[in-house]
């Protein structure tokens, strides 16, 4: 059997705008929806372990089970880069995206046309600056960049770890897939700003959305 090797940490790209670096987040989501079927025609997917030594998906290439299985188990993963902690279940993996400086969260199971995907990084476009107007920079950058951006709602929330955040949700296409991404903006200090953003095709979200809610209400910083 081959195995294909995800090596993100071979390469450094430095990103000189959001544009850009929305552009890449979308051509990774594909990448990754594509090595997800290799599965089908014999082929694995392997992850890295982080750069503090953990592989937080060990247990999970053992025995994925079903996304929606009641049952699964929930695990932690620290991240001592950007200080935070978080629950995800173990039907999903975490890996460290060194291009985008970002931890990406996505079900083992593949699926078919586009791969469910949650981000997590730090933006410092955003610091010093109040969440409505967090809000009000960070929604007018995604509508041009996503196709048929349609807005359903932005507020303000806090969640079960007593975190406020921004939060926004929209409908949007890629080709003829049709989406609805969210997004959390996180205020950590005056020098930056928690995003958490999450794509999923519009057929899976009532199925995704718990698992979205898991990472988000469960996110502690130190």
């Amino acid at each position: 059997m081959h195995v294909v090797l995800i090596k993100f940490t071979e390469v450094s790209i430095v990103f000189r705008n959001m544009k850009e670096k929305l552009i890449y987040i979308i051509i990774i989501t594909l990448a990754v929806s594509f090595l997800s079927a290799c599965s089908e025609e014999g082929y694995g997917i392997s992850n890295e372990k982080s750069s503090e030594g953990e592989d937080p998906t060990s247990a999970i290439a053992k025995s994925a089970g079903k996304p929606d299985d009641k049952s699964e188990v929930l695990k932690q993963y620290t991240d001592k880069k950007r200080r935070l902690k978080f629950n995800y279940p173990d039907s999903w993996s975490v890996q460290e995206v060194e291009v985008l400086d970002s931890l990406v969260i996505w079900p083992i199971i593949e699926e078919k046309d586009w791969q469910s995907v949650i981000y997590i990084e730090i933006n410092s476009d955003l610091r010093e600056k109040t969440i409505e107007k967090q809000l009000d920079i960070r929604i007018p950058e995604v509508r041009k960049m996503k196709k048929n951006f349609s807005l359903i709602e932005r507020k303000i929330i806090y969640t079960k770890s007593g975190l406020s955040a921004g939060y926004f949700l929209y409908t949007n296409s890629l080709t003829r897939i049709k989406l609805k991404d969210i997004e959390y903006l996180i205020p950590v200090d005056n020098n930056k700003v928690i995003l958490v953003s999450a794509s999923i095709k519009q057929s899976l979200w009532e199925k995704h959305f718990p698992t979205i809610d898991l990472v988000l209400n469960s996110i502690e910083l130190f």
